[in-house]
């Protein structure tokens, strides 16, 4: 601790004037000792602590394990870095005359919660600034995933969506045929998408595209590469319109109780996995099927559930445009009158993902009473009842003709 000592000397009667002085001394921050004696001796002592430093904000997260720290504190004090609230090191140098410090440390891979303290020679510290996270990151991030088109898919459209999942705000490179290089950028939640744009459409025939990835860190990691081939396309002339073959409907079967979905069950449920739709919430029954239908991403495995007195699940896949159908048969597990809930979820058996559940839609079974009879009754007999019927009114009517009026008197 630094003293600076000053002897004055004053009269025995100018005890109000060392009284002033002492008070003055103090408002500027030093300690005061008065001795006795023929005079008054007077140690002056620093007590107000520098002020709370700063550190700079640095460029994280990063791959680098060097580091350059640097803030601003009281000039000439001495600064303490801490890590996650311990001393890690105290820098080499003082703070200089403008109050600028910085030094390059070495960091192990991993997060850092960084914060500096500042002290004076008299040895008053000031309190910790505020701190700054420094993430540390040397792994390389895995290959990015292509949830679709799937691999050797055949398409038709020269530009085609590459939708898929990353690290978090990666970088996503994408190189066509070796020669067009484009990048886009992951969200938050590691999903991002590509649409080829119509200076690189595809020509008919095979095309390689080889995607990368490079995390905020700057880390590169293995590519994935996705081969497609795009077909002729075939032209409609216009005003002409194909014909619809109606088909027959045919009922989806659910899957057993206890029948577990291995595919779900080890994929990974990833918040960038596009979460499919349920679009159908109004329930018409036909020929006693129930149809639902919704959207997700083309060519998946869909996994609907369907919470009535039991639970029902069906797995359906979605065409190449993403839209998906079950045909519920009330003949195999019929649905009871009033409220249901369903939902989907999408799945990736091969990259070994699933999306978040849908939204839950509810939808309301309504009794039809027609059809309920008809199903009470088989087909022979509901002939023979409406044949016996048809015969009894018959008699009536003939026996009601024959039977002669009776005479006026």
């Amino acid at each position: 601790m630094v003293e600076k000592k000053i002897k004055i000397v004053l009269a025995e009667d100018d005890r109000f004037l060392s009284k002033v002085m002492s008070n003055k001394l103090l408002r500027k921050g030093f300690s005061v000792i008065i001795a006795g004696g023929g005079g008054i001796a007077i140690s002056l002592q620093d007590i107000i602590p520098p002020g709370q430093p700063i550190i700079a904000s640095l460029g994280s997260p990063t791959n680098l394990s060097t580091v350059s720290i640097s803030g601003l504190a009281e000039p000439r004090s001495i600064i303490d870095l801490y890590d996650n609230g311990e001393l890690v090191v105290r820098l080499s140098a003082l703070a200089d005359n403008n109050g600028v410090f910085e030094q390059r440390i070495a960091f192990v891979e991993g997060t850092h919660i960084l914060t500096v303290r500042a002290s004076d020679f008299a040895g008053n510290a000031s309190i910790l600034s505020e701190s700054f996270i420094l993430v540390i990151d040397q792994t390389a991030p895995d290959a990015p995933i292509i949830l679709t088109p799937s691999e050797s898919e055949d398409i038709t459209t020269q530009t085609p969506e590459l939708i898929g999942l990353a690290d978090p705000f990666a970088t996503i490179t994408i190189l066509i045929d070796g020669f067009d290089s484009f990048t886009v950028t992951a969200n938050g939640d590691g999903a991002w998408s590509f649409i080829v744009p119509s200076s690189a459409a595809l020509d008919a025939g095979g095309h390689a595209f080889i995607v990368g990835a490079i995390d905020e860190a700057g880390n590169s990691g293995p590519q994935t590469v996705l081969s497609l081939t795009r077909g002729e396309i075939t032209l409609i002339a216009p005003g002409v319109i194909a014909p619809v073959v109606p088909g027959e409907i045919v009922p989806s079967i659910p899957l057993p109780p206890e029948a577990e979905i291995i595919e779900v069950v080890e994929a990974i449920e990833l918040p960038g996995v596009p979460v499919p739709e349920v679009a159908q919430t109004t329930v018409e029954v036909v020929d006693n099927i129930i149809q639902f239908g919704g959207t997700a991403l083309p060519n998946k495995d869909i996994v609907v559930y369907i919470h009535s007195d039991q639970a029902l699940v069906y797995r359906t896949r979605s065409d190449e445009n993403g839209l998906w159908v079950i045909n519920h048969s009330q003949d195999i597990v019929e649905l009871s009158p009033g409220e249901h809930s369903i939902f989907a979820v999408t799945v990736d058996a091969t990259a070994k993902v699933k999306s978040r559940p849908s939204e839950v839609r509810l939808f309301d079974v309504k009794k039809n009473l027609l059809a309920t009879l008809f199903n009470l009754l088989n087909i022979q007999t509901t002939v023979i009842t409406l044949i016996a019927v048809s015969l009894a009114v018959m008699w009536f009517y003939n026996t009601k003709k024959k039977t002669p009026a009776p005479a006026v008197v």
